[in-house]
């Protein structure tokens, strides 16, 4: 993998950016890596030499290294930045396959974990992301297997782009740049369940090169927009999130019978802003060719 500068950022940030300090230390595999779509996964690693990353790209990781390396430094009696490992027997078929998760805050006197997100106003107005409670989850299982009990789950959101002057101006707008969101706790045998199903479907893509597409959720794909067209134009005349209102419109209006509706799917957010390998995806391509020959 190859990191670029192409807006040119001073050289000692470049080289602060690029330098990975990632270490899966004695796992096979990593929560982080569990929960990813497993199609990324492997096209990441059939087109690893050819993908090209902007170091500003990875800025937001880089920062947020930064905020962990903070944490450990001024860890009180907690638990900080400190792996736990389970291993997984996944049939005569598969092996076993050696889980661990490196958990960033872990309270023993609250029986809390905490895992602290750098993020935006966007992703904090949704509330707990699915990720997040798939990620915590996993963390809570391997503390569990390790004998010991956790009792909550949270996020810690610091948000990246907090406006105070919006905070004052818009009701709906987050009261502090700092964040505690609950995770919902889920019991070991489901969180075993999830686990030892994302296992196996990873080393199936890993290994035997066997995967489902990404779903709806995987893409972060927005709702789907049903657009009213007259006759041959080109132009949409009226613009609707459901068939329904696109059929009632039609229905209420004179010639009728010269109007068609066209479903546009909506954008895939994950797919065109943050995924490395989307231009060697089949399934987004296909995506792209049947978004165009719509259009």
């Amino acid at each position: 993998m190859k990191i670029t500068n192409n807006h040119n950022i001073p050289a000692p940030l470049f080289r602060a950016i690029c330098k990975d300090e990632y270490d899966k230390c004695d796992s096979d595999v990593t929560v982080t890596t569990l929960i990813k779509p497993v199609q990324i996964q492997v096209l990441e690693k059939q087109h690893y030499k050819d993908i090209e990353v902007d170091a500003l790209d990875n800025l937001c990781m880089f920062l947020y290294h930064s905020v962990h390396k903070a944490l450990e430094e001024s860890s009180d009696d907690a638990i900080v930045e400190q792996r736990f490992y389970k291993t997984f027997n996944l049939g005569e078929n598969l092996g076993s396959v050696k889980l661990g998760g490196c958990v960033d805050y872990y309270d023993p006197f609250t029986e809390t974990i905490t895992d602290y997100k750098l993020t935006n106003v966007f992703s904090v107005k949704e509330g707990c992301k699915t990720d997040w409670e798939n990620q915590l989850n996993c963390y809570a299982h391997l503390i569990r297997a390790n004998g010991l009990p956790v009792k909550k789950l949270q996020i810690c959101a610091i948000i990246k782009d907090y406006s105070r002057s919006m905070a004052t101006s818009n009701p709906d707008y987050p009261s502090e740049p700092v964040l505690v969101i609950d995770v919902p706790i889920w019991k070991d045998e489901e969180a075993e369940a999830y686990i030892s199903s994302k296992m196996k479907s990873y080393i199936c893509g890993i290994k035997q090169n066997i995967y489902q597409c990404c779903s709806e959720e995987d893409t972060w794909q927005k709702p789907d927009t049903y657009k009213v067209f007259k006759g041959s134009n080109t132009r949409a005349t009226k613009s609707f999130a459901t068939r329904e209102e696109a059929l009632m419109w039609i229905d209420g209006s004179k010639d009728a019978d010269k109007y068609r509706i066209v479903c546009l799917q909506g954008r895939r957010t994950r797919c065109e802003n943050f995924c490395r390998v989307s231009r060697w995806c089949p399934q987004y391509l296909q995506y792209v060719k049947d978004q165009t020959d719509v259009q």
